[in-house]
């Protein structure tokens, strides 16, 4: 019987360089409705405020996922996550969100912010599974496909209270 691929998480990450932009800019394409051009993945990748990482494919190491993370001050963004279609519900994801947790912590973030597809179910799932939860919408987030965007938060340090509730967060500009 073939393994399941659920039980064959990816073991190795690495952190991406400028000479990874192709690569970052070919999965997104792959894996994403509205992919981002190559000039912003480059920006990103050469922001100091960013920090990026690659998974690897465990049998070939070849690059099928990867994520963004931004810290600033006490709040962190993933600002992008993308996984090859072939390589979707094999542990990439899961695997670059822990990476970013561990990111966010490391520099001091109390939370770990994103934005997802209203029409994206599945994201919302896993962002779901991994502790994310629903503060709001962003009507009209992504402006090239004219779609709501979910806004989601992983408290990393707790706070007295609830940190925040659901609201109706206004149009991105």
């Amino acid at each position: 019987m073939p393994p399941n691929k659920s039980e064959n998480p990816p073991s190795l990450l690495r952190e991406a360089t400028r000479a990874d932009h192709l690569i970052l800019t070919e999965i997104d394409r792959a894996a994403s409705k509205a992919p981002w051009p190559a000039g912003v993945i480059l920006a990103e990748l050469e922001s100091p405020d960013t920090r990026t990482f690659l998974s690897l494919e465990p049998n070939e190491f070849r690059p099928v996922a990867f994520a963004m993370v931004s810290v600033t001050g006490d709040e962190a963004r993933l600002i992008n996550i993308a996984t090859r279609p072939d390589q979707q519900r094999q542990g990439h994801a899961m695997a670059l969100l822990a990476r970013a947790r561990e990111v966010a912590l490391e520099h001091g973030a109390r939370y770990l912010k994103l934005e997802v597809r209203r029409s994206n179910q599945p994201a919302q799932g896993l962002y779901a599974g991994f502790g994310f939860v629903r503060i709001g919408v962003k009507p009209l987030y992504y402006i090239a496909t004219r779609e709501d965007a979910i806004a989601m938060i992983l408290e990393l340090a707790p706070r007295k209270g609830r940190l925040h509730r659901e609201r109706n967060i206004g149009q991105h500009t």
